[in-house]
């Protein structure tokens, strides 16, 4: 399989389709590595993780989200036998490392941030019921209260998800987008770490035989764990459809046979379980996606109504926590200082200030 998918990919450095452009992202994928990998990996990934086939897929999101190395150094790795391999340069360069908070997991960003700006800017656990785009108010059912209270607005930056802003103002007909649900399984276990494990931050996993597409083994990324010196920990992700019908329960028995198929762990390790379903797991790609985006996007900002973030862009190849971070920054530029956004695309035309 090794040898035929350099095969592939060596007919495609040779000779390149330059301004051909693929419709779908099975299409760019024979484009730029051909059928090999297509049928061992990214079909059944894709079909995995985005819970889609690929061929359903738009090639838009792409970007810098699927690597491609050169010929010469793929050759040189696919050369190399596993104890060579085991001390290569696979060419990750500045993503080698990466920092992480030493307490409170991502969040402890987000906390730090909050506690630099004034309290009183800050309404948390609060529900937002309603938007009224005509009155520019919103409706806010506070935490412990039966009643929603009104706040207006003169511009309104939403970031959840932007087909329930649509459905809930009605500002345009229902946006033909899609997302899917993911389930998260977190596993705690007394040590000792599994041996082939200690060198890895995370895993992906494109085998039909166990639900996770992908496991990260979250104690690696800090000592601070609760007794780090006992236990280790790792986090599973599963991504379902948003209509199936399987329960979490079920997903958390499939999840640790998995992992014990694998051999990750053993169920004697196991000290404790934790799960969460996400209603919104990925917005997908597909083909008429960005077309619905800017139809949406034309609506609202008519009534001075913005959406950003992972799901309220709805775009997954600018939506990392990182990316999300620079959309609010731009979009306090163009509102503030008529800054064009560089980062975020809404598809709708923008006349600059004059």
């Amino acid at each position: 399989v090794k040898y035929r998918c350099l095969a592939d990919l060596k007919e495609r450095y040779e000779n390149p389709q330059d301004g051909t452009t693929p419709d779908n992202f099975e299409e760019w994928v024979l484009q730029h590595f051909g059928p090999t990998i297509l049928n061992t990996f990214f079909k059944p990934y894709t079909k995995k993780v985005w819970t889609v086939e690929p061929l359903k897929m738009s090639p838009n999101w792409v970007g810098t989200r699927v690597a491609k190395l050169p010929q010469e150094k793929l050759e040189e790795l696919c050369s190399m036998d596993q104890s060579e391999l085991a001390n290569a340069d696979f060419g990750w360069g500045p993503n080698s490392y990466f920092t992480f908070p030493k307490y409170g997991g991502t969040g402890n960003v987000w906390n730090s941030m909050a506690k630099k700006l004034p309290n009183e800017w800050f309404k948390f656990n609060n529900k937002v019921t309603g938007v009224n785009h005509k009155e520019k108010t919103v409706e806010v059912l506070e935490k412990g209260q039966t009643e929603s209270t009104k706040m207006s607005y003169d511009v309104l930056l939403n970031t959840a998800p932007i087909d329930q802003l649509v459905n809930n103002t009605q500002i345009t007909a229902p946006l033909d987008i899609v997302h899917n649900k993911v389930f998260i399984v977190g596993v705690g276990l007394r040590k000792p770490m599994t041996s082939f494990l200690e060198k890895f931050t995370w895993l992906y996993f494109p085998d039909r035989e166990v639900p996770f597409f992908r496991v990260t083994i979250l104690s690696r990324y800090g000592e601070v764990t609760p007794d780090s010196d006992k236990y280790w920990s790792m986090m599973c992700e599963c991504a379902r459809p948003i209509d199936d019908t399987i329960t979490e329960e079920e997903m958390v028995k499939k999840t640790l046979d998995g992992l014990v198929i694998k051999d990750m762990i053993t169920r004697e390790a196991i000290e404790s379980v934790y799960s969460i379903t996400l209603p919104y797991g990925y917005p997908i790609p597909t083909p008429n996606r960005d077309r619905e985006l800017a139809r949406a996007h034309g609506e609202l900002e008519r009534h001075s109504i913005y959406s950003r973030g992972r799901f309220g862009g709805w775009k997954y190849e600018s939506s990392n926590q990182d990316h999300c971070f620079i959309q609010g920054k731009e979009f306090i530029d163009r509102v503030i200082l008529g800054e064009p956004e560089k980062l975020y695309k809404t598809g709708v035309p923008t006349i600059p200030r004059g």
